[in-house]
C-alpha cells in the first residue's frame, strides 16, 4: 500500500479521534470552571492580603493558588496512589488558609506590643492639652505600622462621620484584642461619666503591662506542655514514614482488611483527641 495513503488515513483516524474527544467531553468548559476558579481564589487571596495592609507578589498569590495541584502532584508522583492524591489536594488547599492566620496572628502580637507604648504616648499627649481624638491622631504619625495603618483606618472613618465609638468598636472586631479593648472601654467609659482620662491611662497602662508579664510568665511555664505535643503529632507520622520506606508492604495487612482498616481508623480519632486535650491542659486562661 502506498505510503502517503497510510499516514494520510493515519492523520484523518488521529483528527477524527481529537475532534471526538472534545466533543464527549466538554473541555471549553471544563477551562472555563478551571480559570473561574482560579480568578476567585486569587481574588480571595487578595482581598485577605489587603484587609491586613499586606502586598504580597503576584508570584506568592498565584504559588498559594497552584499549591494544591503542586503538593497533589508530588504526592502522586511518589506514591502512584489515588487516595494520597487526594489527600495531598486537601493538604494543599488547607495550607494557604494557615499562612494567613500565621501572618495575621504575628501581626496582632505586633500590634499588641506597639500599644502598650503607644498608650503612654497617648497619656502624654492628654497632659499636653490635645483632645482624645488629636491624641489618637499623634500616636498613629509617631506610630510603625500595623498600628499605625489600623489607627489610620479608624481615624479615617471618624473624619468621614462614623462617631469614635463606632470607629473603635470597629477596630476591636479588626484586630481583636483584649489591650485594646480595654484601651476602647476606658475611653468610652471616661466620655460617658466625664472622668479624668489622664488619669485613667496611666492606670490603663500599668495594668497592661503587668497583665503582659503575666502572659509571657504563663507562655513559659506552659511551653513544655506544647513542645510535648509538637513532637507527639510529628512522631507517629515520622515512625510511619520511617517504616514505610524500608518496608513498603509492612502495611498492606492493616490496609487490605476491614479491621486493619478500622483499628487504623480508631487510632487517628484517638490521636486527635490526645492532641486536642494536650493543647487544652496546656493552655492556661487569664
Amino acid at each position: 500500500m502506498n505510503p502517503f495513503v497510510i499516514l494520510t488515513g493515519t492523520f484523518l483516524c488521529l483528527g477524527a479521534g481529537v475532534y471526538l474527544s472534545f466533543q464527549i467531553v466538554p473541555v471549553e468548559k471544563a477551562f472555563r470552571q478551571c480559570k473561574a476558579l482560579h480568578d476567585s481564589r486569587v481574588k480571595k487571596f487578595s482581598t485577605q492580603f489587603e484587609d491586613i495592609f499586606y502586598a504580597p507578589s503576584y508570584k506568592l498569590i498565584l504559588f498559594l493558588v497552584l499549591l494544591p495541584l503542586v503538593i497533589g502532584g508530588i504526592a502522586f508522583y511518589l506514591t502512584k496512589n489515588l487516595i494520597v492524591l487526594g489527600i495531598g489536594l486537601v493538604i494543599g488547599h488547607i495550607i494557604p488558609s494557615f499562612f494567613i492566620k500565621f501572618i495575621k496572628a504575628r501581626r496582632a502580637a505586633k500590634f499588641d506590643e506597639q500599644l502598650v507604648d503607644a498608650l503612654m504616648g497617648i497619656s502624654n499627649s492628654l497632659k499636653g492639652g490635645l483632645s482624645i481624638i488629636q491624641a489618637l491622631e499623634e500616636m498613629a504619625k509617631d506610630n510603625a505600622p500595623p498600628l499605625k495603618d489600623e489607627f489610620g483606618l479608624a481615624l479615617r472613618a471618624n473624619k468621614m462621620g462614623v462617631p469614635l465609638e463606632g470607629c473603635l468598636q470597629i477596630l476591636n472586631k479588626r484586630m481583636n484584642s483584649e489591650y485594646l479593648e480595654l484601651m476602647t472601654t476606658a475611653i468610652l467609659v471616661g466620655k460617658e461619666m466625664g472622668g479624668n482620662l489622664i488619669r485613667v491611662f496611666s492606670k490603663l497602662v500599668s495594668t497592661i503591662r503587668e497583665r503582659k508579664k503575666l502572659k509571657d510568665k504563663m507562655k513559659v511555664m506552659t511551653f513544655q506542655g506544647r513542645f510535648q505535643a509538637l513532637i507527639i503529632s510529628i512522631l507517629p507520622i515520622a515512625f510511619t514514614m520511617a517504616v514505610y520506606k524500608m518496608d513498603p508492604h509492612h502495611f498492606d495487612i492493616m490496609l487490605a482488611t476491614d479491621i486493619g482498616r478500622v483499628l487504623l481508623i480508631i487510632a487517628g480519632v484517638l490521636f486527635i483527641i490526645a492532641l486536642i486535650l494536650i493543647k487544652k491542659f496546656s493552655t492556661l486562661k487569664y
